[in-house]
C-alpha cells in the first residue's frame, strides 16, 4: 500500500513543529521582565535595562526600577505599553519624565514600595477592564500626567497607604455607553488636583465607589463636570471647593452592604449637593468638614429618610476650630425616631433650615448652634428631643414638641453646656438669645438640667432693673408651670462681667414662685427675691461678684418671673445692699413719676 504522506510533507511538518516549540520558548518571544540599570537615560534604549527588548516595546512586559544610591531617571520619548510598573524608592527617589507628551500605557498595576517619592510624568493610561490597581505604600507617588481609564466600567483599586495625587482623570467606558462612571475601591487613598472628566465625550459623568466596601479617602480639588447623582458607598470623600461635586447631588451608603460612608468639605466655601442615603445594615454616615478654620456650608436638603433602626443616625462633624453650616432643611419620615443627628467633632455645627427631622439630636462633642429664625413652629433641631453632652447655643428657635403620646424635651447632662449666643461659650463673640418653645406643653420639665451641668453666658453694657444690660439671654416661650428644672447649676460668665444688672432668662410673667416657669430654686434674702438654691454665680471676671433674683415687676426687675443677675465689685454685703435698694427706690419713684 502506498505511503499517502510524502517525504517532503513530513519534512515539512517536522520543521513547522520545531518552529511553533522554538517560537513558544523563545526569550524574544515571552513578555519581557526588565530592571532599570540606571546607566542611561532613554527608557527605549535595550542597553538601559537588563533584558532586552526594552520593556513596552511589546505588548505584556514587566518593568522595575530597582532599589539604587543615587537614581538616572527614565526618560520616555515614545509610546510604551507594559503590564505592570514595580519602583523600589528606599534608597532614592525616581523621576519619570517626558519632553514629547507621550503616553505611558499600563495595563494593570503600578507598585511603588519603600517610602519616598516617584514622579511620573507621562499621561498614565490603564488599558486593562478587570485589574487596575495602584499600590504606592509610604511612597508619595505624584501622577502629574494624570491618568485615563480606557476600558468599559472604569474600576480603579487603590491599596496604598500614602494618598497618591493624580493631576486629572478621564473615564471611557466603551463603545454603547452613555455614561462614563469612575468606581474607586480598596483601603488606599488618591487626591485629584484637576478634574474628573469623560475620556468619551458623554455629557453624563458619574462618580461612585463601589459596591465592593471603600474604606479609603478620595480628594477632589478640582472643579468637575459631574451630570449625574454621585453614590459614595464607602469611604471618605473631600471636597475641596464648590464645583467638585459638579453642583450635583449626592447619595451616601450601600443598601447591600455594611458601610462607613463620609463627606467632607476641607476649605470655607459653599456646596449646593442635596444630600440622601441608601440604608444598609449596620451602616455608619457622617457629613461635615475637616477644615479647622473658616465656615464651610451646606446649603442643600439633607434627607435622612432611607436611614433605619441599625444605622446609628447621622453624624454632623466639625474639626475643632472651624465651622460647618447647614443652611437648608433637613428631614426624616415622619415620626421616624430613628432617624436622627449626633453632634461629634470639637468644632461648631450651625442650623439654621426649618428642620423637620423626627429622631432627636444627641449633642456628643464640639457646639451645636440652633439659629433658625424665631418664627411660629420653626425649629433647628427638628420635633424630638434633644440630648446635651456638650455645647448646645444660637440664637435661633428649638421646639421640641409630642411624637405619638410623649412629649419631647431638651436634657442637659452633667459635663453639658447651654450656652446662648453666638459661636456659644467663646468670650467676646457677641451676644444672642436662644429660645426653647414648649409648643405650650403642661408637661413638666421641658428644660432639664442634671447636676453638673452649666449654663455660659457673655454679658455686655451695663444696665439696671429696670433697663437690663446687654447679654445672652435664654428664652421660654409658651412656657409653663415648671417647665425648666434647675439643679443646682453654675452660670459661667466666662469673664465677661462689668458691674450692673442682666437679665438672664425670660419666663412666665408672674411674681409668684409657685406659679412661674422655673423648677427647683430656692428664693430669700432681705428682698425674697433672691435666689440662695438652685442657681450659682461663677466667673464674672476679677473684682466681681453677682446676685441671682427672679423679677416681681415692681423692684427686682422690670418683667415678673424673669431671671437677673446684679453684678458688683467686692466686697459685696455691704454694697449689695445699698446698690439693691438705690435701684430700687429708682425705679419706684420712675414708675410714681409716670
Amino acid at each position: 500500500m502506498k505511503n499517502k504522506y510524502s517525504t517532503s510533507s513530513l519534512a515539512k511538518c517536522v520543521a513547522l513543529s520545531l518552529g511553533l516549540f522554538i517560537t513558544a520558548f523563545s526569550p524574544l518571544a515571552q513578555a519581557a521582565t526588565g530592571t532599570w540599570l540606571n546607566t542611561g537615560s532613554d527608557w527605549n534604549t535595550n542597553a538601559n535595562w537588563s533584558a532586552s527588548p526594552y520593556p513596552g516595546s511589546a505588548g505584556g512586559d514587566n518593568a522595575t526600577l530597582a532599589a539604587v544610591a543615587t537614581a538616572v531617571n527614565p526618560n520616555l520619548d515614545v509610546n510604551i505599553q507594559i503590564a505592570t510598573l514595580n519602583i523600589d524608592n528606599s534608597q532614592a527617589d525616581y523621576n519619570i519624565t517626558t519632553a514629547t507628551s507621550s503616553v505611558f500605557t499600563i495595563d494593570t498595576s503600578i507598585i511603588t514600595t519603600g517610602g519616598g517619592t516617584t514622579n511620573i510624568a507621562p499621561r498614565i493610561v490603564f488599558s486593562s477592564s478587570s485589574a487596575r490597581t495602584i499600590n504606592n505604600g509610604t511612597t508619595v507617588l505624584n501622577l502629574n500626567g494624570g491618568i485615563s481609564l480606557n476600558a468599559t466600567g472604569p474600576l480603579l483599586t487603590l491599596t496604598n497607604s500614602t494618598p497618591v495625587v493624580v493631576s486629572s482623570v478621564n473615564t471611557t467606558n466603551g463603545t454603547g455607553a452613555t455614561t462614563d462612571v469612575l468606581s474607586i475601591q480598596g483601603t488606599g487613598s488618591m487626591t485629584v488636583t484637576g478634574s474628573i472628566a469623560s475620556g468619551s465625550g458623554f455629557a453624563v459623568v458619574k462618580l461612585e465607589s463601589s459596591t465592593t466596601p471603600y474604606t479609603g479617602t478620595l480628594r477632589l480639588e478640582g472643579s468637575n463636570a459631574f451630570s449625574a447623582t454621585t453614590v459614595w458607598r464607602g469611604g471618605t470623600l473631600e471636597i475641596a471647593n464648590n464645583g467638585a461635586l459638579g453642583g450635583q447631588n449626592i447619595t451616601l451608603g450601600s443598601s447591600a452592604v455594611s458601610t462607613q460612608a463620609s463627606l467632607f468639605t476641607t476649605g470655607a466655601f459653599s456646596t449646593p449637593a442635596n444630600i440622601a442615603f441608601n440604608a444598609g445594615a449596620n451602616s455608619s454616615y457622617t457629613v461635615g468638614g475637616s477644615q479647622t478654620t473658616g465656615t464651610s456650608i451646606y446649603s442643600g436638603t439633607v434627607n435622612l429618610a432611607n436611614i433605619g433602626a441599625a444605622n446609628n443616625g447621622l453624624n454632623l462633624t466639625s474639626a475643632s476650630g472651624g465651622t460647618v453650616s447647614f443652611t437648608n432643611v433637613i428631614s426624616s419620615s415622619a415620626g421616624n425616631t430613628n432617624q436622627f443627628i449626633k453632634k461629634v467633632g470639637n468644632g461648631v455645627v450651625k442650623l439654621s433650615g426649618v428642620n423637620t427631622y423626627s429622631g432627636g439630636t444627641f449633642i456628643n462633642a464640639g457646639t451645636l448652634e440652633a439659629n433658625t429664625a424665631v418664627s411660629g413652629t420653626n425649629s433647628a433641631t427638628g420635633t424630638g428631643s434633644i440630648t446635651v453632652g456638650a455645647t448646645l447655643g444660637g440664637t435661633g428657635q428649638i421646639r421640641p414638641t409630642v411624637l405619638g403620646s410623649t412629649q419631647q424635651f431638651v436634657s442637659v447632662s452633667s459635663g453639658g453646656h447651654l450656652a446662648p449666643g453666638v459661636v456659644a461659650g467663646t468670650p467676646g463673640a457677641g451676644i444672642g438669645t436662644l429660645t426653647l418653645d414648649s409648643g405650650g406643653s403642661t408637661a413638666a420639665n421641658i428644660l432639664s438640667m442634671a447636676s453638673g451641668s452649666d449654663f455660659l453666658f457673655a454679658l455686655g453694657a451695663a444696665g439696671t432693673f429696670l433697663i437690663p444690660g446687654a447679654s445672652d439671654l435664654l428664652v421660654i416661650s409658651n412656657s409653663a408651670v415648671d417647665d425648666v428644672a434647675f439643679n443646682g447649676n453654675a452660670i459661667n460668665f466666662l469673664g465677661t462681667g462689668a458691674a450692673g444688672v442682666y437679665r438672664l432668662f425670660d419666663g412666665l410673667a408672674t411674681s409668684t414662685e409657685a406659679a412661674d416657669t422655673w423648677q427647683g430654686l430656692v428664693l430669700g434674702g432681705a428682698s425674697g427675691r433672691e435666689i440662695t438654691s438652685g442657681l450659682t454665680v461663677t466667673n464674672l471676671g476679677a473684682g466681681l461678684t453677682g446676685t441671682l433674683f427672679v423679677g416681681d415687676g415692681v423692684s427686682f426687675g422690670a418683667q415678673a418671673g424673669d431671671i437677673y443677675v446684679a453684678v458688683v465689685p467686692e466686697p459685696s454685703t455691704v454694697i449689695m445692699g445699698i446698690f439693691c435698694s438705690g435701684i430700687a427706690a429708682s425705679f419706684y419713684f420712675r414708675r410714681k413719676k409716670a
